[in-house]
């Protein structure tokens, strides 16, 4: 018969493994905790324009939330109208809108509407471009030529005061009104840029980088300017929250300081 002492220390050998084991385990699975002491992220949606981009590369690669106690998730969209849904949705803390959006898209309630604030301006660069193998050469050349912008925006507005002009400043050999002009509802960027290129609209409003993109390939450039309407909201919900209102005003003195203003 094999002693009974011989039978106690295999069990404790045993035990001594497991709990070595379990140690290790642990010292390893220790080496992935997050550093940042808040466990919910700050939510920010964004489009894909140079002027987003600019600030999440800033976090991405050149560490700008290296002294922020949480991490930064940028939610990508497309379109206005996708960024309405995380508005509806009220699962973002911080996100891009143009204030003529906020005031005309009416599927937006006024409870939520009214709590919507400007945390930073993020004025955008937009173009008027038109498909180089169309031969409009100007804004008055337009006459019933379909134009791809997004509504219920500042382009939109934007184009309606480049067109307005134009008719006002018609020759009247050219007879050119606003009214001449069909404009395509196409609110995704990358769809509007994607039919210009192809021909399928002979304009288009874009920001940037998609504008220049369009233009390095030869397409034509008809206006441009800086539409100062678009900004960085946050909503009075994301506010209420004292942990969100806290991660909301440390995002917004990081990128101040951090792009000089």
């Amino acid at each position: 018969m094999r002693p009974r002492h011989s039978h106690n220390s295999t069990l404790l050998s045993l035990a001594l493994a497991l709990c070595s084991l379990c140690a290790c385990n642990h010292s390893n699975s220790e080496k992935h905790i997050t550093t940042k002491t808040d466990s919910i992220p700050l939510r920010i949606a964004i489009l894909p324009t140079s002027e987003c981009a600019t600030i999440e590369q800033g976090f991405a690669d050149n560490h700008w939330g290296d002294t922020l106690s949480f991490d930064i998730e940028f939610v990508r969209y497309d379109a206005l109208m996708d960024i309405d849904t995380a508005i509806l949705g009220r699962n973002t803390d911080i996100f891009l809108a143009d204030s003529v959006r906020i005031a005309q898209a009416r599927h937006i309630p006024d409870s939520i509407r009214q709590g919507l604030k400007m945390l930073l301006p993020l004025p955008h660069e937009f173009m008027l471009i038109a498909n180089a193998r169309k031969r409009i050469t100007k804004i008055a050349k337009l006459k019933e030529s379909m134009v791809g912008v997004p509504r219920w925006c500042m382009a939109d507005e934007w184009l309606t005061t480049l067109l307005d002009s134009a008719s006002a400043k018609a020759k009247a050999k050219e007879s050119f009104v606003a009214e001449d002009v069909y404009r395509a509802q196409i609110n995704s960027i990358r769809v509007r840029h994607k039919m210009l290129s192809d021909g399928l609209v002979d304009a288009a409003i874009l920001p940037q980088p998609w504008a220049d993109s369009l233009v390095n390939d030869k397409h034509r450039t008809l206006a441009k300017s800086q539409l100062k309407g678009l900004g960085l909201y946050t909503s009075a919900k994301a506010m209420a929250d004292s942990i969100k209102a806290r991660q909301i005003k440390a995002f917004k003195k990081v990128v101040l300081q951090q792009s000089g203003k």
